[in-house]
């Protein structure tokens, strides 16, 4: 049996605690091995081959942390005090059923929370892009933007212009630092260029030759192919001589080359057929019923908040401003600010339902949703996507339904109440019904839904709610 003694920090004797650790571990026959406390990079503490190869860790601190769980070890927290003064008791803990079942537990941890554990560090690094550039944006809308047909445009050369950019540059970002991040939790820094070079790609059309493209869903699929990629490669027997090298060349090119690849020549061509089909089926609807035409937009506007359903329904109606039709825009306008509104204002009036991170975010998401920039829900939805996502798709459909029965229309090609206020709405009285009657529906079922998030573990530097 072999032994891991990890150090959590400020720790002191810890010479004496080694001497008096390996003394009873030599006269149990065991196996021993020394690491320093791993809070600075949780996913590289993971991905530790040594740590991979022991049966069961010793947790020597006052802190009591579970960081070492993840792992789907036998796991035991002593002080040092313990230790020095017990340690054959300490170590024959070790061989009690009770450390056994706790391995078995722990494994099983490790297998049903990796995936989600990965998905809520790269949202907890993309959180500050979507914050930065959605206020951004938001700003330079509000104070320099014009409404016209084609969107809101700014006089050129106006340094509301640029901010503008600067922001739009910000959430261009995202994607591809939660595909990063997500790789990173499980590979390490190996997985950090091939999850961002996928996510990339995921939202960028014009690899697989479309319009479209998959979203935050395609950068999370990418974060999870890089890190898993990364862990393969990495348990891969190779000469010495080499082996110093492979995590910082070989292992990062050969995954961002198979992320790439799978995405540009499986993902995505058929991503791209199956909404350039959707965009003929949506177009086929107008002469039937407009209520289901309605219905329709606001799921695709709020089922993956500013993914590829998103964007498809948006440039479905921006295209019949140029025709005239100015209704389908007004229902777009509609549900395009209730997923941020509802989770936005969900996050401060319950707030015991969401951890710190979304707490925070909260107010900005709110913001955001007032200047129609739906991906500020995304945190949202990727944290808990089977309470959230009916939450904001059914309040979008409702609004959305009565935003046509109301017959507003909209001559901008943007949404949210700025496009109300800047004098892109008509019939404005009912606008804010349908939003405010969306944002009221999906706020309840979020109070009804969500379960209260009141233990959180710190983990390094990353909350991980239970």
């Amino acid at each position: 049996m072999k032994l891991a003694v990890i150090f959590e920090n400020n720790v002191n004797n810890q010479e004496a605690i080694e001497e008096a650790l390996m003394t009873e571990v030599k006269r149990m026959s065991m196996l021993v091995e020394f690491f320093e406390d791993p809070s600075v990079s949780l996913s590289d503490f993971i991905a530790n081959e040594k740590l991979q190869q022991v049966d069961t860790i010793l947790v020597v601190g006052q802190q009591k942390q579970k960081k070492s769980e993840l792992l789907g070890k036998a796991i035991l927290h002593v002080t040092a005090t313990e230790i020095l003064t017990q340690p054959d008791k300490v170590i024959a803990k070790f061989l009690t059923e009770e450390t056994l079942a706790n391995q078995e537990e722990s494994q099983q941890k490790l297998n049903g929370r990796l995936f989600y554990d990965a998905i809520m560090n790269g949202v907890s690094y993309m959180i500050p892009f979507i914050v930065t550039g959605g206020l951004l944006i938001a700003v330079s809308l509000s104070l320099g933007g014009t409404a016209t047909a084609n969107g809101f445009v700014f006089e050129e050369g106006s340094i509301w212009n640029e901010i503008f950019k600067i922001g739009s540059a910000s959430m261009s970002f995202m994607v591809p630092i939660l595909a990063s991040y997500i790789g990173h939790f499980i590979g390490g820094n190996a997985a950090l260029a091939p999850g961002f070079v996928g996510g990339f790609i995921a939202v960028n059309g014009s690899f697989y030759g479309s319009e479209n493209n998959t979203g935050f869903i395609g950068g999370i699929i990418a974060g999870l192919l890089a890190g898993l990629l990364v862990r393969l490669l990495s348990r891969i027997k190779i000469p010495e001589i080499i082996a110093p090298v492979m995590p910082v060349i070989f292992i990062p090119l050969i995954a961002t080359l198979i992320v790439g690849l799978v995405f540009i020549y499986i993902v995505g061509v058929p991503v791209s057929s199956f909404f350039e089909s959707l965009t003929n089926w949506l177009q086929s609807l107008q002469g039937n019923s407009k209520l289901l035409l309605a219905a329709i937009i606001g799921l695709m506007i709020s089922v993956d908040v500013g993914g590829p359903f998103n964007k498809t329904a948006f440039l479905f109606a921006s295209g019949l401003i140029a025709e005239g039709n100015y209704e389908i825009m007004g229902v777009t306008a509609v549900a395009i600010s209730i997923p941020p509104l509802s989770t936005g204002l969900a996050s401060i009036l319950f707030a015991k339902k969401f951890d710190s991170k979304e707490q925070n975010a909260g107010k900005a998401t709110f913001i955001m949703g007032l200047f129609g920039i739906t991906e500020g829900a995304i945190p949202f939805v990727t944290s808990d996507p089977l309470h959230v996502i009916p939450s904001v798709v059914i309040g979008s459909i409702t609004g959305s339904v009565i935003a046509m029965l109301g017959g507003v229309e909209n001559v901008v090609s943007h949404g949210g109440p700025i496009v109300a206020i800047l004098g892109g709405i008509s019939n404005v009285l009912m606008f804010a019904v349908a939003v405010l009657v969306g944002t009221v529906i999906s706020v309840s079922l979020l109070f009804l839904l969500k379960k209260n998030k009141l233990v959180e573990n710190e983990i390094g530097n990353k909350t991980i709610a239970s």
